[in-house]
């Protein structure tokens, strides 16, 4: 990848003339964002569920996906990272915020303490049968919105930064309905962070053993596919921008950004 052409990219990807060219009208009331880093590929992990489906980081050119046995064990996501063999990405502990800024009429921007982690984690069930689809929406995914639910309201003692749960669009899918395509995306102050909540939090392991009991029902007829992306970046990866936004906006409230006001 070119770096410049991605710093280029985003400095012409103006989010203050983007805003300044809204209507006047209603424009006060509009917030746009902007949430963008680098990771270098020794400090970053994928895992798939099975190969016909593979979406995200998979696609770029030239990605193979070789088997693997780091898996299914407390741990897994980090061995799978390659720098992971001589480093532990310590937190750096940053000072969090001790008081937010107001965002709404201001321009905010910063960047990352060193070894912020990102995960994306996605679920798949749009080649799932009725029954499959039916387990899913009214087992499993209940549990996934409360683990995410949880990571929002508990910030400050999870390490969980701006954590979204987003519906993929697609528009080759008849606007009837919804794809059933879906990912959690956000940032832990650090990786460390990240593997407590999943290793010992009652949210995460109703997580983990929901998808195992899907697992065991569906066996090896199952469509339900999941997959992730995790990546522990270097200080300075990030670039957080938000303009005129509401401070419970993504990493507003814990991370330490530079305040303009707009004029």
């Amino acid at each position: 990848m070119d770096k410049t052409k991605y710093e280029k990219g985003l400095n012409d990807l103006s989010l203050n003339s983007i805003y300044a060219q809204l209507p006047e009208t209603g424009r006060a009331s509009v917030g746009i964002w902007r949430e963008a880093f680098i990771t270098e590929f020794p400090r970053l992990e994928t895992n798939y569920s099975g190969l016909d489906y593979l979406p995200g980081l998979a696609k770029l050119p030239g990605a193979s996906f070789p088997e693997h046995t780091l898996s299914a064990y407390w741990g897994a996501a980090r061995d799978r990272i390659p720098s992971s063999a001589y480093d532990l990405f310590p937190p750096s502990n940053p000072t969090p915020p001790v008081t937010f800024p107001p965002g709404v009429g201001q321009y905010l921007i910063g960047t990352n303490a060193e070894n912020l982690a990102h995960i994306r984690s996605g679920q798949f069930w749009e080649n799932c049968g009725q029954q499959e689809a039916d387990s899913y929406d009214k087992k499993l995914e209940p549990t996934l919105h409360s683990g995410l639910q949880y990571l929002w309201d508990n910030s400050p003692d999870t390490g969980a930064l701006g954590l979204r749960y987003l519906r993929n669009q697609d528009p080759s899918v008849e606007e009837t309905r919804s794809r059933k395509e879906s990912c959690g995306a956000g940032f832990f102050a650090n990786l460390e962070a990240l593997e407590t909540w999943a290793k010992s939090h009652k949210s995460h392991l109703a997580i983990y053993r929901g998808a195992l009991a899907h697992y065991k029902t569906f066996g090896d007829a199952r469509k339900f596919r999941t997959w992730h992306e995790v990546s522990v970046m270097r200080a300075g990866d990030a670039r957080f921008e938000y303009l005129n936004c509401v401070p419970e906006t993504g990493v507003i409230r814990g991370v330490t950004l530079k305040a303009e006001n707009l004029q």
